[in-house]
């Protein structure tokens, strides 16, 4: 008797096939119609088969699983500029603040999580697009933003979401990795830069902040180690510092916080055995004799290098062995300015030293035996040499 009744069109002007759970079933979950198609059908309404679908227990599909697959009605219409303007007149003010549904609320951590899954995989509308908004919109974008405090001012993130942010972004490349701003986007920012105070103004990093610096900065070679300026990055620096002077207070306070830094053992000058440093030369130092025989056998070189020397303020007679007692003719040896700082800035470091004792050693024995260093370059070694063949020759022409 039922099935009758549910095989005929129409009971009292109504289909009941809907009450049928098999056929019920088949529409609503196999075919994907939805409650309102099939409420058309049996010539009722939708909230009927709504009713039905939980009464015969069919699971009912959720918003997002029944618009799977259809193609959204406004889809490649765009909207006119009045219709624009008429619905952004509609919502001004309505979420602001308060008034905004979500203010004062967080998400669960479920909630968030489902959010996360949900875009996990989606690539977003705009990635790789360039030209997306009008200047008018970008304009209008900017002046919507101005003035706006931003929701992390005085904030700060904790120690775990530091960790975190660190280790999703560890072994990333950054989006401007090899790209080049162009002149205008430089004019830009630093026109919209020009007049601000650094949040960093006057704020002292910890020793502990300091270290990890350190650490990280640790065998990384410098980002401009290699690279020259350009003659026009030179003239634009030239300029930005032209007309800038210190003033007196500033030059004080430099002067003041350099004398603390740089004083006593703190100084990279410092020598711990200051007193052999300072310690007066013997008499037979400045023997003209002494210090001719040397000049001589160098031929007027540098003992470390081989370079040609002038007798003067660029020359210095050096201690070989760092002590000013000893002025034998084997510890005495003549070096430029320049060499002669070298060497004598590194008499607290006992390998660096010994290593120039050694070598200065060496290479005056080797020239005590009418040989040439080897550590000299190939043009200082051929010069000494031609130097020695003319003074032989004017030997042998006196003797002759």
């Amino acid at each position: 008797m039922v099935e009758s009744i549910y095989n005929n069109k129409e009971v009292q002007g109504k289909d009941l096939r809907y009450k049928d759970k098999d056929w019920l079933y088949d529409q609503y979950i196999n075919l994907r119609k939805s409650t309102i198609k099939i409420g058309k059908e049996c010539n009722i309404s939708n909230t009927v088969i709504g009713k039905w679908l939980r009464r015969l227990n069919i699971p009912i599909r959720t918003i997002s699983e029944a618009n799977k697959g259809q193609i959204p009605w406004n889809k490649d219409k765009e909207l006119s500029d009045e219709h624009k303007r008429k619905l952004s007149k509609s919502h001004e003010g309505k979420f602001v603040g308060e008034k905004h549904p979500m203010f004062g609320k967080h998400h669960s951590d479920v909630s968030k999580k489902l959010i996360s899954e949900h875009h996990k995989g989606q690539i977003p509308w705009n990635k790789g697009k360039t030209g997306v908004y009008s200047p008018e919109m970008l304009e209008k974008m900017s002046k919507a933003l101005k003035g706006r405090i931003s929701p992390m001012k005085g904030k700060h993130h904790s120690e775990e979401t530091k960790k975190k942010l660190s280790e999703k972004l560890k072994g990333r490349i950054s989006p401007n990795k090899g790209k080049k701003m162009s002149e205008e986007l430089r004019k830009k920012i630093s026109e919209s830069l020009k007049g601000r105070i650094s949040p960093r103004k006057g704020v002292k990093l910890s020793n502990e902040i300091k270290q990890k610096l350190s650490e990280s900065h640790k065998g990384k070679p410098s980002w401009n180690k290699g690279k020259k300026m350009s003659e026009e990055f030179r003239e634009k620096l030239s300029e930005t510092h032209k007309g800038k002077k210190q003033s007196d207070e500033s030059k004080r306070k430099i002067s003041e916080k350099m004398s603390i830094i740089n004083k006593g053992s703190n100084n990279p000058m410092w020598n711990p055995n200051r007193n052999e440093v300072y310690l007066p030369y013997g008499a037979d130092f400045y023997d003209e004799e002494l210090r001719e025989k040397i000049w001589k056998l160098q031929n007027g070189r540098d003992l470390l290098t081989g370079i040609k020397i002038c007798r003067g303020n660029k020359a210095h007679l050096h201690h070989i062995d760092y002590n000013k007692e000893n002025n034998l003719l084997d510890n005495l040896c003549w070096l430029t300015n320049k060499n002669h700082t070298k060497i004598t800035s590194h008499q607290n470091n006992p390998i660096k030293r010994e290593y120039y004792k050694q070598l200065l050693q060496k290479n005056l024995q080797l020239l005590r035996k009418g040989r040439v260093p080897s550590n000299w370059n190939l043009k200082n070694q051929e010069l000494f040499r031609q130097e020695k063949m003319v003074q032989l020759k004017i030997i042998e022409i006196k003797v002759n």
